[in-house]
């Protein structure tokens, strides 16, 4: 009798779990029904063209392009941002549950819940873009370096492997955040993570690089992560303003063709890398010799006057890119004249209707509303997860503030210092941090009424 209770019981929690696990997904794809199709960037398109046109890109990884095809099954998009959504829910429930597993399965859906109305982070599940694995990544780390179940384990390092050969931004994020968290578990008693679990994780960092680099070198771009970085760090430099003031200086004595063009740099990377007549472009283009780019950029990092301004420019960089916290960063209507319209016309003639009916392309998606709702509910969030942190002094609170906080900083320091400030590269992985705080404040007020409960007993007993 004792072991048919057990099974039923056990058979119970598991459709509860499951039940929950489908709830939650739903709340993660709610801006995926609110506009109707998945949404679309300008990148989109060259993450899809690449899904089937069987050829390595020079400029960015191929495995989210693989991803998208693998998972659509070549059919419909829904089924990639549907797999976004289920990737998501999975690690934000397992994160609640491993670090506080007393809350119950109605409590974490409201965690998933709130996290899905006041931050962005149904935005970029449901965007064609490899933008989520950031947050997927963070999250997969610190759940990797916090469990003992072999099999979670397993999965975890696959999403780590996963996010790291999505976007060249995580090759750098993952290992500055692994050493990072090193340093800070040093002075840490609770959660004390070993040092073999730390080198795991490590390893796993260090064979998605491999894995991005015999890729490349497989299809003839050089055993690197990224043959045309030279370009895009030129672009970072024309943005902020180092490549002029090199150039001043370098010009009179040596005879960069770029000199030509040094009065006409632009102020943005993007501008500098995609201008049809600008100094780039004009200057060499795609297919120019790397060995003047790289020339100056070894200058400016190792001279000490433009090491200095290196320093500086990023610190700035990183300031003004935490602070974007808004959506709809290049997501704008796609006429029938775009890349995107074609390559989706090319790849998923069926889902044309579709795609033409969508908010984004009716330019209806309500950015205003919900921009002033996530900085609003950033900044409460923020200020009375502080509070809870300055009263409770929970151990646990901190180390999950401290982690998170560290990790949407290096995010920010990564992409501003080596590719742009844009807020779609912030705000892709600062929802993270409100995620937290939503967490520690749920777990705070759970904590307090189950205390004032077990008093309310207490008097009732005496």
């Amino acid at each position: 009798m004792l072991k048919k209770l057990k099974y039923i019981a056990k058979n119970k929690l598991s459709f509860y779990s499951i039940i929950s696990f489908a709830i939650a997904t739903l709340c993660l794809l709610w801006v995926l029904i609110y506009n109707h199709f998945p949404l679309f960037t300008a990148d989109s398109s060259a993450y899809i063209e690449h899904a089937f046109n069987n050829k390595i890109p020079g400029d960015r990884p191929v495995f989210y392009s693989w991803f998208i095809k693998s998972i659509s099954i070549s059919n419909s998009l829904w089924w990639t941002v549907v797999c976004q959504a289920l990737i998501l829910a999975l690690l934000i429930g397992n994160f609640i549950s491993c670090f506080f597993p007393q809350l119950s399965p109605i409590n974490k859906l409201f965690i998933i819940a709130a996290t899905s109305l006041l931050t962005q982070a149904p935005w970029y599940v449901a965007q064609i873009m490899p933008d989520l694995f950031t947050p997927i990544l963070g999250l997969s780390v610190l759940l990797f370096l916090n469990t003992t179940d072999k099999k979670k384990m397993a999965l975890y390092g696959f999403f780590i492997i996963l996010s790291i050969i999505s976007h060249n931004s995580n090759l750098i994020s993952g290992i500055v955040f692994i050493f990072i968290l090193f340093i800070i578990n040093l002075f840490t008693n609770q959660y004390r993570i070993s040092l073999k679990r730390f080198m795991m994780v490590m390893a796993l960092c260090l064979s998605s690089w491999l894995i991005v680099c015999f890729t490349n070198y497989k299809a003839g771009n050089g055993f690197t992560p990224n043959h045309l970085s030279h370009i895009y760090l030129m672009g970072k430099l024309s943005e902020n303003g180092i490549l002029k003031t090199y150039l001043d200086d370098k010009c009179s004595t040596h005879s960069y063709k770029i000199c030509l063009y040094r009065s006409e740099l632009p102020n943005h990377a993007w501008d500098f890398i995609w201008l049809p007549n600008g100094p780039f472009a004009q200057s060499g283009g795609w297919y120019q010799d790397p060995t003047e780019y790289k020339q100056i950029i070894k200058g400016t990092l190792t001279e000490g006057r433009y090491l200095r301004m290196h320093f500086i420019e990023s610190i700035k960089a990183t300031y003004q890119q935490f602070l974007l916290t808004y959506v709809g960063d290049g997501i704008v209507g796609f006429n029938t004249e775009s890349g995107v319209y074609n390559t989706i016309k090319n790849n998923y003639p069926n889902s044309i209707p579709e795609f033409n009916n969508t908010r984004q392309n009716k330019g209806t998606l309500a950015f205003d509303f919900f921009n002033n709702l996530y900085k609003i509910s950033f900044y409460l969030l923020l200020i009375a997860s502080v509070l809870i942190l300055y009263i409770s002094k929970n151990r646990t609170y901190f180390l999950l503030f401290l982690w998170t906080f560290a990790f949407t900083l290096i995010n920010a320091f990564t992409t501003a210092t080596f590719a742009n400030v844009l807020a779609r590269l912030n705000s892709r992985s600062i929802w993270l941090l409100s995620f937290v705080c939503i967490l520690i404040i749920a777990h705070f007020i759970v904590q307090k009424t189950n205390k004032k409960n077990r008093n309310i007993d207490m008097k009732i007993l005496s």
